[in-house]
């Protein structure tokens, strides 16, 4: 009779421990997908790295900047079209200042619904930049 009684008891406490792990499973799960998703400044600082090696890369004359000015024109349309399609919005402006030695000033930002990150050079505020 005693085995028996044991028996049941374990079966229940087995049960009720197993129903309570089944309640705070989603306390213990961890989501790397939600850092990604609001992770902007790693988009901007990716933006600025890409924009910079552009720069730095590109051949150019004195006279005629016209392969900065493509390849710009092609990462811009690049990356703003890319991070549209993961619900990101980024904006891209520049103001070629020289060619040879290549010197371009940088106007972006990227914002998202949980996050806005830019970086102005010169605007002051976003409502000029956006528009």
């Amino acid at each position: 009779m005693k085995g028996q009684w044991f028996i049941i008891s374990a079966v229940i406490a087995s049960s009720i421990f197993l129903g309570i792990s089944f309640l705070l499973k989603d306390y213990f799960i961890v989501n790397s997908a939600v850092t990604a998703r609001s992770n902007n400044d790693f988009y901007l600082n990716s933006i600025e790295e890409q924009l910079n090696n552009i720069v730095r890369n590109t051949v150019t004359n004195r006279t005629n900047c016209i392969n900065l000015t493509a390849n710009l024109d092609e990462f811009r349309t690049m990356a703003e079209r890319n991070l549209a399609s993961k619900g990101v919005f980024a904006k891209i402006e520049y103001a070629i200042v020289q060619c040879a030695p290549n010197i371009v000033r940088f106007n972006f930002i990227v914002a998202s619904e949980d996050q806005v990150v830019y970086n102005f050079t010169t605007r002051r505020n976003v409502s000029e930049f956006i528009g």
